[in-house]
């Protein structure tokens, strides 16, 4: 697979992971830096159709960024099996939809509208480029195929509700003062206070 040359290219610690018959890409330490990637394979095979504007972006990976502790050792473990799920869905649900990606797309983190894991109480999921490991995750060249990723970001439901009235803009913005980024934190807390709190202090 020509994205898994170019990955071993450039990241010394690339392993493949197979879960349930689907193969993920885990890049331990990248650029030295505290953290893991967890990460969709083939999905830039797809060609997604865009709009005019995004056209020179038209091929993407998804990733999960894992704090540095979460090894592949660990993630194998049952209860991290979240986040190989998800990874698929939002693979499958793209290719089936004949849609695409982009930063700021949000979803629900799952069918029942219940937090994403024992780990993470977040209830949404938003896409973003990448913002921790921006300079390692530089789009990729192959040919006249430009291959680019986005990172799934966990999100509160009032950071949703934030977002849909302000912008991602300007939650993006709110992260960005608070040094939130795309990597999972499983002590992160709302950013964003109720409209009742905000009235009334």
């Amino acid at each position: 697979m020509p994205i898994e040359r170019e990955l071993n290219n450039r990241f010394e610690n690339l392993k493949t992971l197979i879960r349930d018959g689907e193969t993920y890409f885990f890049i331990e330490s990248p650029g030295g830096k505290a953290c893991n990637i967890l990460m969709t394979s083939g999905l830039s095979e797809y060609e997604m159709v865009v709009e005019d504007s995004q056209a020179q972006k038209t091929h993407k990976e998804l990733y999960f960024l894992l704090p540095d502790y979460w090894s592949h050792d660990v993630i194998d473990q049952k209860k991290y099996d979240w986040l190989f799920e998800t990874l698929y869905k939002l693979k499958c649900h793209v290719v089936a939809q004949n849609t695409f990606y982009a930063e700021g797309h949000t979803m629900h983190a799952n069918k029942n509208l219940t937090a994403l894991s024992d780990q993470l109480k977040q209830t949404y999921l938003m896409l973003c480029n990448p913002i921790y490991v921006n300079d390692e995750l530089t789009p990729i060249i192959i040919g006249s195929k430009e291959i680019s990723f986005l990172g799934i970001f966990p999100i509160f439901r009032n950071e949703f509700h934030h977002k849909q009235a302000y912008g991602t803009t300007k939650l993006m913005d709110l992260f960005d003062g608070y040094q939130v980024t795309e990597k999972l934190d499983e002590y992160r807390t709302n950013l964003v206070k109720s409209r009742w709190r905000r009235l009334f202090g």
